[in-house]
């Protein structure tokens, strides 16, 4: 059935259908203008020019560089040089002042720890850039800076960027974090969900079954939520061929209007079906389409835990893919019992409040996932019954100016019936939790039953 429903899609959008676009403007007023386009000597190599609005001593970088800039960046516009100070990455004159600035980039494909990767190749040439890495701050005492991007593939070859195919340069506005855009000669196909450049080296199997689940997923989401996307997303799929037969790896991001995915499997995975494989990509596609409704469709504030997102992405992707009927109900509660246990492991490191900043991420994924499960437990005994995404439907609909925190969660909790009493688990997860918890997580989830709708 999927399989026939994904041939109907149309494989790819033909050269034909993508845009032509126009050379790149000039910056506007307190327009800063960055180009980049492969260096034309060789793969691998990129050339970065940023033009900015008036003479600087130094720009400085909005985004961490984490080692990378240092180690792959070369600076080569005289008298400039490139340091890092306090964490932070600057390009500095020493001499006069500056308006243009280029660097030669040499590819790296490392992902660095709750970072977006900077360059992920597809196994056909092609390759994956995430434009953030390239933001510039606004020096102080000045008007605000805007960013602006021409983005320059090779000849014959086309960009993927802001839901578009454009063959030849275009610009793209930035905006938030960035965004990611693909140069290169992979097809971008038209699905019910939006565009998709997916690399052709990815088992057709894999490919045909998670293009298939995206759509489903958008729908459950926005069903359960009662909030549609305003934007269709772009989503990119990259794979790449694990070294050790027997491994593989996902990973993935999410930005305003993109879901990216990286699967790599060694030899072993890459023949027939393989249902390890598949729970894995599902959740993670699942996981990361749920943060666009988590983090972009709505936004945590500064003072709202992690737990709220990336746990809240865990449990939407389980609660989706059980209904969905692409878990069974029992793996659904083999995985929850399993997560829950080694959340309430987890805790006797510290409470929730303090794992992001002692890097204890895993904690705030499963105790946050936990805690989504908690408050569907409390929302199961209303009438008519809630499940999680109806629950966080209702964060999101008293979220002031699409904004929510711990507040906002716990308030809508405490409205439910047994809704104090799971607010006050919930909270001793996360300022202050003891051995008893444990018993009151189980009692509450065994209350709920971890409802499959």
């Amino acid at each position: 059935m999927r399989r026939s429903l994904l041939a109907l899609i149309a494989l790819a959008v033909s050269c034909s259908h993508a845009r032509v676009a126009a050379p790149a403007p000039s910056p506007a007023p307190d327009e800063v203008l960055i180009r980049i386009e492969p260096a034309a000597t060789s793969r691998g190599t990129w050339r970065v020019t940023w033009r900015l609005p008036r003479p600087v001593s130094e720009v400085r970088f909005s985004r961490p560089g984490h080692g990378d800039r240092a180690a792959h960046w070369t600076v080569a516009t005289a008298g400039l040089s490139l340091s890092t100070e306090a964490g932070v990455d600057r390009i500095r004159s020493s001499g006069p002042p500056f308006r243009t600035l280029e660097v030669v980039v040499a590819e790296y494909a490392r992902k660095p720890e709750k970072d977006y990767q900077v360059f992920i190749p597809f196994t056909d040439g092609s390759v994956l850039l995430f434009t953030g890495a390239f933001d510039v701050d606004t020096p102080e005492g000045g008007p605000s800076w805007t960013l602006a991007y021409a983005l320059v593939p090779r000849s014959g070859e086309a960009v993927v960027v802001g839901g578009a195919r454009h063959l030849g340069a275009t610009t793209w506005g930035a905006r938030g974090d960035g965004t990611y855009a693909c140069f290169g000669t992979t097809p971008s196909t038209e699905t019910p969900f939006g565009v998709a450049v997916v690399d052709r080296g990815m088992p057709a199997w894999l490919r045909d079954r998670t293009l298939a689940l995206a759509p489903e997923v958008f729908a459950r989401y926005a069903s359960g939520t009662r909030q549609p996307l305003a934007e269709r997303p772009t989503f990119f799929l990259s794979y790449g061929v694990d070294p050790t037969p027997g491994s593989f790896s996902f990973g993935g991001g999410t930005l305003a209007g993109v879901v990216q995915l990286d699967t790599r499997l060694g030899a072993r995975h890459t023949g027939e079906e393989n249902p390890e494989v598949w729970e894995k990509q599902a959740r993670l596609l699942a996981h990361e389409a749920a943060h666009l409704w988590l983090d972009h469709a709505f936004k945590p504030a500064g003072s709202a835990g992690r737990w709220l997102d990336e746990g809240g992405a865990d449990a939407f992707a389980l609660r989706a893919l059980v209904d969905l009927g692409v878990m069974s109900r029992d793996r659904f509660h083999e995985v929850l019992a399993a997560d829950s246990a080694e959340c309430l492991r987890l805790l006797e490191e510290g409470p929730l409040s303090e794992a992001a900043r002692a890097g204890r991420w895993k904690a705030l994924y499963r105790c946050g996932e936990v805690a989504s499960f908690l408050a569907e437990a409390a929302a199961s005994r209303r009438a008519p019954p809630w499940d999680l995404l109806q629950f966080w439907g209702q964060v999101f609909w008293e979220a002031p100016d699409r904004t929510y925190d711990e507040e906002n969660w716990f308030s809508v909790l405490a409205a439910l019936p047994g809704g104090p009493e799971a607010s006050d688990v919930v909270r001793r997860m996360v300022d202050r939790p003891d051995p008893s918890i444990a018993a009151a997580v189980d009692a509450l989830l065994r209350v709920g039953a971890w409802p499959a709708r």
